[in-house]
């Protein structure tokens, strides 16, 4: 998959250094990855993912204490990350909707 905002979950890991390694660890799983549906991810990915609507998925980053919500172009093997938090900052927005960088 290509991993567009890739520099942005660098800059969180800097932010948020216990994330560091979970998203060090994602960001190779999903360059290497040929998701090509939903069924895909929920199948083989790590990281716990769990699907919101037919586009997009939060994954579990770090035990489940951030999430990771992304946008997925399946028809083009892309992966938007759209949202990374604090699971407790998780709990307050709308996962379908939430656009933070």
């Amino acid at each position: 998959m290509r991993l567009i905002k890739e520099k942005t979950l660098a800059d969180c890991a800097a932010t948020h250094p216990d994330a560091r390694p979970s998203l060090q660890s994602f960001v190779g799983i999903a360059r290497v990855a040929n998701w090509r549906s939903m069924d895909d991810i929920v199948k083989h990915a790590p990281f716990a993912p769990s699907p919101v609507g037919d586009d997009r998925v939060v994954f579990n980053i770090s035990g489940n204490r951030y999430r990771l919500i992304c946008a997925i172009d399946f028809g083009r093997g892309v992966l938007y990350v759209k949202w990374f938090g604090r699971h407790a900052d998780y709990d307050r927005i709308d996962a379908k909707t939430a656009s933070q960088f």
